[in-house]
């Protein structure tokens, strides 16, 4: 092994324990940072370094890194900005150790690229999700719940799948039981999220249903699993438990093969969709933007402003209102009206 490959084990634990990065974050950079020192001792590399080891770079050499040789690896500017990172806090690292004198990282600059917006659910097709699973069944009950959890309250998929029955929190306004839920996501954050009160409903009549509660959902630390799995191939004496919790995979799954039934376009069909959904409306229906950051628990309001360049249909109807062509009425523009209500074109 050499030395880099041992400073990057000293590194794991220098993330973890000092930087309180992660456990993922960590792995991540640490796959980026073996990559970086087979660059440095493949023999048949293209654009090899100048120097002669990792902790001897200049840099050009870095630059070489995550500039051309990325490029000769076809790798988007988006999928440079972790090895940049990764590179910034190695060095940082290893400067620190008294290893280099010159952190040549310190003013490495993240690849620039485009954003694109994001793809919101459809509200027509958000209602056609929620009715997909049906609510006959124990599984249509738990997916309609978790669905419209998702298009109700914004949350991410990690928060939805780290609830617990200890995330439920219930209280009463103006006679009505209301829930907020208690989710845990992104970065570790714990927020609060409120829920509509028709989902709140749904979510008690999931948990009220004769199959859910014969099942043994109870957890070592005196909580119980909320979203229980119904296909599990284990021995029935383990199908107990945290054995009952459902995985984001398969609830992943499950969204796509409601939205494929539900008829919504390819590009939809992810539970991160019925988030954007959430975001566009909160910024159509006015909503300022400090509370639009705090209902979807971004810790940026920059992030949070994306959806306000999406809420354009308001904006759309009130231009279509007031402006003088919809007040116009002469054979062109009715034909011009009826050619383009007939080739609408379909969203992929």
């Amino acid at each position: 092994m050499t030395r880099f490959l041992l400073l990057i084990d000293e590194y794991s634990n220098w993330g973890l324990h000092t930087l309180c990065l992660s456990p993922r974050t960590v792995d991540r950079y640490l796959s980026f940072l073996r990559r970086y020192e087979h660059w440095w001792s493949a023999a048949d590399a293209p654009q090899k370094p100048i120097s002669a080891t990792p902790l001897q770079a200049t840099r050009a050499d870095v630059e070489t890194y995550i500039g051309i040789y990325a490029h000769h690896r076809k790798l988007k500017p988006q999928s440079r900005m972790g090895e940049v990172a990764a590179l910034r806090s190695f060095y940082r690292f290893v400067k620190s150790r008294g290893l280099v004198s010159d952190n040549v990282t310190e003013e490495l600059k993240y690849p620039r690229f485009g954003r694109t917006l994001p793809k919101a659910l459809a509200l027509g097709d958000a209602d056609k999700l929620l009715m997909a699973p049906g609510i006959k069944t124990l599984q249509g009950m738990r997916d309609t719940s978790m669905i419209g959890l998702l298009i109700g309250s914004g949350m991410r998929l990690s928060g939805l799948m780290s609830m617990t029955q200890r995330s439920l929190l219930w209280a009463s306004e103006e006679g009505i039981d209301r829930l907020t839920v208690r989710v845990t996501e992104k970065g570790k954050k714990e927020r609060l999220i409120p829920v509509p009160a028709e989902i709140g409903v749904l979510v008690r009549a999931y948990m009220g249903h004769e199959e859910y509660r014969a099942i043994d959902r109870q957890l070592p630390n005196g909580d119980a699993v909320l979203w229980v799995t119904l296909a599990k191939q284990v021995p029935a004496h383990e199908y107990i438990g945290a054995q009952r919790r459902m995985s984001g995979r398969t609830f992943q799954d499950l969204f796509r093969r409601y939205a494929e039934k539900a008829g919504i376009p390819e590009g939809y069909r992810k539970p991160h969709a019925a988030r954007h959904l959430y975001g566009t409306e909160l910024a159509e229906s006015e909503v300022d933007v400090i509370a639009r950051q705090s209902l979807l628990g971004h810790s940026s309001p920059k992030t949070t402003e994306i959806y306000t360049h999406m809420a354009a249909r308001k904006l759309r109807q009130l231009a279509e209102r007031a402006n003088p062509i919809s007040k116009l009425a002469n054979p062109l523009l009715n034909d011009l009206r009826a050619l383009a209500k007939a080739t609408q074109p379909k969203r992929t």
